[in-house]
């Protein structure tokens, strides 16, 4: 083969691949929008990670509900192991940095410390039926997997 055939050849197989790699990119990018839109609703907490596995909530065990509002409202309701709490505050979607801000958090039934701290949770994948986010806990990383239930709230 003669060298101007090679590197022709060479070069369009690089540009197939860097098209290729572009395209999986984007098509990333799109799973990692956190866009307010999608979070509006309630949603059902389904899977957590935490000690280094994968764990799927039982809701006889722990049946946690988040419903985020208009206005930038949210309160979660939590039954676990025969307590009952709810805390409502205010979300917001960073969306450079791609997280979800859950502040100004304070307890309306069944207090169990002073006040509940804000929570900062990195999204890792979001869309209108599913969200994930993560952050990290007294050093471990923890992920809760969170599924639409409702689109509108009590």
């Amino acid at each position: 083969m003669k060298p101007i055939v090679c590197k022709t050849y060479l070069l369009l197989i690089c540009t197939l691949c860097l098209g290729v790699l572009t395209l999986r990119a984007q098509q990333n990018q799109q799973l990692l929008k956190a866009k307010p839109c999608f979070f509006k609703g309630s949603w059902q907490l389904v899977q957590t990670f935490s000690v280094g596995g994968l764990h799927q909530v039982n809701k006889s065990d722990y049946d946690g509900i988040m419903c985020f509002r208009s206005l930038h409202r949210y309160y979660e309701e939590v039954n676990y192991e025969s307590n009952h709490w709810i805390i409502e505050g205010k979300w917001r979607i960073n969306r450079k940095k791609k997280t979800l801000e859950l502040t100004s958090r304070n307890y309306t039934v069944g207090q169990l410390e002073e006040h509940p701290k804000d929570i900062t949770l990195s999204i890792f994948q979001s869309d209108k039926k599913n969200w994930a986010g993560g952050t990290t806990d007294k050093g471990q990383d923890v992920k809760v997997y969170y599924t639409h239930i409702a689109n509108n709230c009590k």
